[in-house]
């Protein structure tokens, strides 16, 4: 029972509260990864400004201070950045929980003093996240030689910016990742929303109907008929999105099929604006036609029937083939289905109205129903429960989507924080390139020349790596889009814009300042 909720292979479209063990993943990654960005920021700019504190850190090595000293200090500072993080975080989740909750559709509340375990586990965390973003500073910044310092040797060395580059990478790499992943999530909900399902799904009602009305079911589709806001009316047992009657046969030929069945009514097909491509549509004059089947073009092609209308299964014939439809949802194939024409087995009324005033229309249904029963019928609309099928994947492209934003936006304010401190760090050395004659486009295409060749790397690592997620992701999908050139590129110039426009602003106005005051700089 335990397993039953995250069960990869239960039918998505089984009436039953279930979740999706993958999404939880994703969103789970997405909050990591956005952690780790903030992470890489808190690192980056602790050991960019590490020169800053070179003096402090001397004296207190002249004043009788080891590396474990040292040490405890920067670690301390970490832990109570992290404390007052710590704190200003439950405050916002409490703010935005509510709004989280009306896009989730679910009542999550923290409970920290209602659950100690949830408590315990955050203050874990927080720990953990002052461990990780304290240890390398601290062991960096202490390592400092002292004579070193005092003579104001450089002291950041190789080492600190080449390991302020690979974290440049790796933050440019979840950026560009992420910003793809957005791009290919919001292009398949878009194909979703405007693939044509091979029906005419607008403007049809549909109720169910008691024993009342299914005695004068006849009678009542004469009388809805009869008013002018009504188009057409059939009988079936299952609409699309619903159908869930799977039978299997053998055919005269000795083939066992299988495939779905709709029992419906001589206007069901016509109702649905479906298409027939060979043979007819059932017809009640005929008493064969309500003894045989109307199969879908992917029963046909399973089963190789290649003269379909010559076969037969238990003395019923199939008499006609329709265009294949999604009767299910998009997240499976079209598999073989046939419409049986059992009117006593329907018992869902469909009613396509006139556009232009379903209120009315909504109202004669349930005057003309009232005057066969005391039951009060209930009215859904077809489009909305085939919508229905994907509130969970328009939900999971809406919460991804926040989790990008958020996350590129952290990592914006890292770059900028960081190629601030660069462009600083760098101010001696624009200015004697001013006074050797550089102009400040040459300047700016100094600082962004390294820039790029990091945008590159990270572009194929990010692109490699969201290749093979965002493929895994997307055959949950029968029907889905392929992964085009424009989205890999576009998210790799998302992420060069921000980190370049930031790059060259700073560097235009580093290379535009009185070279005098440069060359002043410490």
């Amino acid at each position: 029972m335990y397993d039953i909720y995250f069960y990869k292979n239960l039918n998505k479209d089984d009436h039953c509260n279930h979740g999706n063990m993958l999404y939880l993943l994703i969103f789970a990654t997405s909050a990591i990864l956005t952690l780790i960005i903030a992470i890489i920021n808190y690192i980056n700019l602790y050991t960019a400004r590490s020169g800053l504190r070179a003096n402090e850190i001397g004296i207190r090595k002249v004043n009788g201070a080891d590396k474990k000293d040292l040490i405890k200090q920067f670690m301390g500072e970490s832990f109570v950045i992290s404390t007052i993080s710590f704190a200003f975080s439950i405050v916002l989740a409490e703010i935005f929980l509510p709004h989280f909750n009306n896009i989730i559709g679910k009542d999550l509340a923290l409970n920290l003093f209602i659950s100690p375990l949830t408590m315990l586990s955050m203050i874990f965390g927080m720990v953990l996240i002052a461990v990780f973003t304290g240890l390398y500073p601290a062991f960096y910044m202490s390592s400092f030689k002292t004579i070193s310092i005092l003579k104001k040797e450089n002291i950041r060395g190789k080492h600190g910016l080449r390991s302020r580059r690979i974290l440049m990478v790796f933050q440019f790499i979840i950026t560009i990742s992420l910003i793809l992943g957005t791009l290919t999530i919001y292009s398949q909900m878009k194909f979703m929303v405007n693939k044509n399902l091979g029906y005419d799904k607008e403007h049809i009602l549909y109720f169910g109907m008691n024993s009342d009305l299914k005695e004068h079911q006849e009678s009542l589709k004469q009388k809805l008929l009869e008013n002018t806001e009504i188009k057409e009316v059939a009988i079936v047992h299952s609409l699309p999105g619903n159908f869930r009657m799977e039978w299997g046969r053998n055919l005269d030929n000795g083939t066992h099929v299988s495939f779905f069945s709709i029992p419906c009514d001589e206007d069901f097909i016509p109702l649905l604006d479906l298409e027939i491509i060979e043979g007819h549509n059932f017809d009640p004059k005929f008493e064969t036609d309500k003894n045989s089947y109307i199969i879908n073009e992917s029963f046909a092609q399973k089963y190789n029937l290649e003269n379909p209308l010559s076969e037969s299964s238990d003395g019923k014939k199939i008499i006609g083939v329709v265009k294949d439809f999604t009767f299910q949802s998009l997240h499976f194939p079209i598999k073989p289905m046939a419409f049986t024409y059992k009117t006593d087995w329907a018992w869902l009324v469909s009613v396509k109205v006139m556009g232009n005033n379903i209120e009315k229309a909504k109202e004669i249904i349930r005057e003309n129903c009232s005057e066969f029963t005391d039951y009060k019928i209930w009215l859904r609309f077809l489009d909305t429960v085939i919508e229905k099928k994907y509130a969970n994947d328009k939900q999971f492209s809406l919460i991804f989507t926040i989790f990008s934003v958020l996350a590129i936006l952290i990592s914006a304010l890292g770059l900028l924080g960081l190629i601030s401190f660069e462009a600083n760090r760098r101010t001696k050395e624009i200015g004697i390139r001013k006074v050797l004659g550089a102009s400040p486009l040459e300047i700016i295409k100094l600082f962004n020349k390294e820039l790029i060749v990091l945008l590159g790397i990270s572009s194929v690592i990010s692109w490699t790596l969201g290749y093979f997620l965002l493929n895994n992701w997307l055959r949950n999908f029968a029907f889905r889009i392929n992964m085009s050139w424009w989205q890999f590129a576009l998210s790799t110039i998302i992420t060069a814009f921000i980190a370049l426009f930031t790059f060259s602003f700073l560097a235009y106005k580093a290379a535009n300042s009185n070279p005098v005051e440069a060359l002043k700089y410490e």
